[in-house]
């Protein structure tokens, strides 16, 4: 299994915080991992130096 690093980025693309470390036999099972972390902040998923996904914030709904 690999390491993988999921970072949080805000809408300004600011890294927020510590990565979070996932274990995942390939890009494509890390890929559907990370999905589960996107929120308000968007989602950048890290294999060593090599940037594997980008992952857009959740639009919040406009409660007008």
């Amino acid at each position: 299994m690999l390491g993988y690093r999921v970072y949080r980025v805000d809408r300004s693309g600011r890294i927020q915080g510590m990565p979070d470390i996932i274990q995942c036999e390939d890009d494509e099972a890390a890929r559907i991992e990370a999905q589960r972390f996107v929120d308000s902040c968007g989602i950048e998923l890290w294999d060593g130096a090599r940037r594997v996904a980008t992952f857009a914030p959740n639009k919040k709904s406009d409660p007008t």
